[in-house]
């Protein structure tokens, strides 16, 4: 009777600590995202950093100056890139960020669907059924682009945290000698 006791109290106990990980998990879930955003930029950022440190005519033994250079050269690049793609985007996107407004009311509306329709030639019952099911779920898209807005707000700038956070450490490690 003992050994059923036991084997009970074992496999309760397991589970109670599983569902005390999986709590410290989720209390935890978004320190462990920017954690894990660091690593991915740093995985991601390496080689250039490496390359940097070895074609450096100073600094060749601190990994610091290196990553900073690598960050600064990377938002460099992506501004010029950007630029390039996007040259009218700069001088339009009040234009564009005054549209979006307009252009969720014609998708809740349905009129989007027409337009579509008669650009790529669908049937009128096609485009009928489009109409009516971006009727019915007006509210839920709503919804969803308010999430969408709250989470972009709520994790940009953990994300802009997890990058400067990996850069500032990767610079003080490497001010100080110490390899990561």
């Amino acid at each position: 009777m003992t050994s059923r006791d036991r084997r009970t109290t074992s496999i309760l106990l397991t589970i109670l600590l599983f569902a005390l990980a999986l709590a410290i998990v989720y209390a935890a879930r978004s320190v462990i995202i920017i954690f894990a955003f660091s690593i991915l930029f740093a995985y991601l950022i390496n080689p250039i950093v490496r390359f940097l440190q070895r074609h450096s005519l100073f600094f060749k033994n601190l990994r610091g100056p290196h990553v900073l250079e690598a960050y600064l050269a990377i938002i460099v690049l992506t501004a010029l890139c950007s630029h390039g793609i996007f040259p009218d985007f700069r001088r339009n996107a009040g234009q564009l960020l005054k549209e979006i407004p307009a252009l969720t009311d014609r998708v809740s509306s349905g009129e989007i669907a027409s337009e579509l329709g008669s650009n790529l030639g669908w049937a009128d019952e096609q485009t009928d059924r489009i109409r009516t099911f971006f009727q019915r779920h007006r509210s839920y898209r709503d919804l969803s682009f308010r999430a969408a807005r709250s989470r972009v707000a709520c994790h940009l700038p953990k994300v802009c945290v997890a990058v400067n956070g990996h850069a500032t450490s990767r610079l003080l490690c490497g001010l100080s000698g110490n390899e990561t």
